[in-house]
């Protein structure tokens, strides 16, 4: 589902941050300046998402074969968990 925010920017103009949350896939955010353009990206995001056209983030692959690699040759999970930032779990939702 998409959520719409109006901001202010430092100018005092208008701009629409939309955010789309869904479980298994990381948030996708964008802000435009027009509230059309921000209801459209919204409305194709989300139908990309529902039609697996949205891909994981390349940082999220590279993590996901730096484990793999890693559990192949050693087989140790404590191994997977120093391969993964500080604060982060390898769940993707």
């Amino acid at each position: 589902m998409a959520t719409i925010e109006r901001r202010t920017t430092k100018d005092g103009k208008a701009a629409y941050r939309v955010k789309i949350r869904r479980k298994g896939y990381p948030m996708q955010t964008e802000t435009f300046t027009r509230l059309t353009d921000a209801r459209k990206w919204a409305q194709l995001t989300e139908a990309a998402i529902e039609e697996g056209r949205l891909s994981l983030p390349k940082i999220l692959s590279g993590l996901f074969h730096r484990s793999l690699v890693a559990l192949q040759s050693d087989g140790s999970p404590r191994k997977i968990a120093q391969l993964l930032p500080l604060g982060r779990s390898p769940q993707c939702a």
